[in-house]
């Protein structure tokens, strides 16, 4: 026998086919809900939605807390109904054709067209949420045309630019399986003595020398980056993309490092024969003054190190006759540009004004392959410390990127390269005024 939520009797019109439809489908579930629990849910959820004449009552407050998640909104006896039916599955009781859910669901059309008839064409959406996946909240592209599909591409990933660091291509570098805590090697020390002509019977003269061991300690250069392990599993191409940039900001990173080492190395301009020799020094005279100087002491200096505002600056200057001291750009046949006979080489991490002058090859650079590693760690909240968070609680993990270096002037080779001051060598070599 159905049970029957509201009396049909006198109701016409959608009012009628609202009704008949809630009686079906509440005669329609299965036998093992308590539909006499839903009957009475139901008819507590509608009361004062029809007046005495059986009309509904257009009272929009209403129908939304019809139709709410309430206590006594049709979402919250779906829910309820839905769960009894779930617990009746699960120890084994079979279940009749549909849940009152689906089925209602189904249903719902029809009565959400009887509430936007009512209601002044407000539409009200009564489907209950899901949990948002990767599955349903994107969805549409089953909906595109397949000549929308087929004209799609994927442009090539744009890097920034960076400047072409030059520490490499002047120093003595070698990339070797792994370093040790310290690199040692022999410098020749100071030599006493002179070899001489020596007549027949004469006595020898002694000549000695000796050999001074020095030392570097190993150093690190190394940085680490956290991801989601979704975003590492569901955007892999933007995932490698960004190792290898980190990878290529570990190396940039690597050689301004060395270059801070390299100005730090470098002897400073002291003086040579030159100075005071001239009216109008230019920053010419400036550069062959430190080439004096590193000559001097036995070096032959091949690189030349300078800003690339500095480059063009002295680039433009011109002589007498409105002439350029250098074709811009001059290259030598391997495409190397050059300066004074100096490969050339800029670099913004050289202030302006300031230039190194060397012979390459004699600063040793010894490191290793880069290394990654993944892993779990934990993040330090607030300053001070308020907490700590471990990565696998959070759902993510870490990549280390590092390297093992040694890096080194020998104590024999310092003064093969010269930092200078284009202002304060020229001051040197200006020659000093006659009354």
């Amino acid at each position: 026998m159905k049970k029957i939520l509201f009396d049909v009797k006198g109701l016409t019109g959608d009012n009628l086919k609202l009704i008949e439809e809630l009686n079906s489908r509440i005669s329609e579930l299965p036998e093992q809900v308590d539909k006499d629990e839903v009957v009475k849910e139901v008819k507590s959820a509608f009361k004062g939605m029809f007046n005495d004449k059986g009309d509904m009552a257009l009272d929009l407050k209403k129908v939304e807390e019809l139709i709410g998640e309430d206590d006594k909104g049709i979402r919250a006896i779906l829910k309820k109904q839905g769960e009894a039916i779930e617990h009746l599955k699960s120890v084994g009781t079979p279940v009749k054709n549909k849940t009152f859910k689906t089925e209602l669901d189904e249903k719902m059309a029809d009565v959400e067209n009887v509430v936007r008839a009512k209601a002044g064409q407000v539409k009200l959406s009564v489907k209950a949420a899901a949990i948002m996946t990767l599955e349903n909240t994107i969805t549409g592209d089953a909906a595109l045309p397949d000549e929308l599909l087929e004209s799609f591409s994927v442009g090539a990933f744009v890097p920034k630019r960076y400047a072409r660091e030059y520490v490499f291509d002047i120093a003595s570098r070698r990339t070797v399986g792994e370093i040790s805590q310290f690199k040692t090697w022999l410098e020749e020390g100071d030599e006493e003595g002179a070899f001489a002509i020596v007549a027949e019977g004469g006595l020898k003269p002694l000549v000695s020398t000796s050999l001074v061991r020095n030392f570097s300690e190993y150093r690190k250069v190394a940085g680490k980056t956290v991801y989601t392990e979704e975003f590492a599993k569901f955007r892999k191409e933007a995932y490698a993309i960004i190792q290898r940039l980190i990878k290529q900001k570990l190396l940039r990173d690597y050689a301004a490092i060395l270059t801070v080492d390299l100005l730090a190395d470098a002897s400073p301009y002291v003086g040579s024969a030159l100075d005071g020799q001239y009216e109008n020094p230019t920053d010419y005279h400036a550069i062959a003054a430190a080439a004096a100087q590193i000559e001097a002491l036995g070096f032959f200096p091949d690189v030349l190190i300078m800003n690339p505002q500095d480059k063009w600056r002295i680039g433009m200057l011109q002589d007498v006759n409105g002439q350029f001291y250098l074709t811009i750009p001059t290259t030598d046949p391997n495409g190397q540009t050059r300066m004074m006979g100096f490969m050339l080489r800029t670099s913004t991490k050289i202030p302006v004004g300031e230039f190194i002058l060397g012979e390459s090859g004699l600063w040793e650079i010894e490191d290793e392959a880069i290394t990654v590693r993944m892993g779990y760690g934990v993040t330090v909240i607030g300053s001070p410390v308020t907490g700590v968070e471990s990565d696998l609680d959070h759902n993510r993990f870490r990549v280390i990127v590092e390297t093992y270096f040694h890096n080194y002037i020998a104590s024999n080779n310092e003064g093969s390269f010269v930092k200078g001051d284009f202002d304060a060598i020229k001051a040197l070599l200006t020659a000093p005024v006659t009354p």
